[in-house]
């Protein structure tokens, strides 16, 4: 994994506790295993992009929350032509 795959686990982790949501029971909402979650939140194995979405959706959340820790790098990455 990378830094990116690591920064968004911790993202993750964060969001969820100031939630109030447990691990146990996230794991339970996404239909995982505690330790898959424990995995996926410590930047160890990358998040899909079906499991962002349904990580954030059990959060309450928009998907661009997992992501507010690189701001202006987001945008302007975003900005750029292929």
């Amino acid at each position: 994994m990378n830094s990116i795959d690591l920064k968004i686990g911790l993202r993750a982790k964060v969001l969820r506790t100031r939630k109030g949501v447990s691990a146990d029971e996230m794991a339970d909402i996404m239909g995982v295993h505690p330790s898959q979650l424990a995995r996926w939140e410590a930047g160890v194995e990358r998040m899909g992009a079906a499991t962002l979405f349904a990580y954030t959706r059990a959060l309450e959340l928009p998907l661009s929350s997992l992501f507010e820790w690189c701001g202006e790098r987001l945008k302007i990455a975003s900005n750029r032509s292929p």
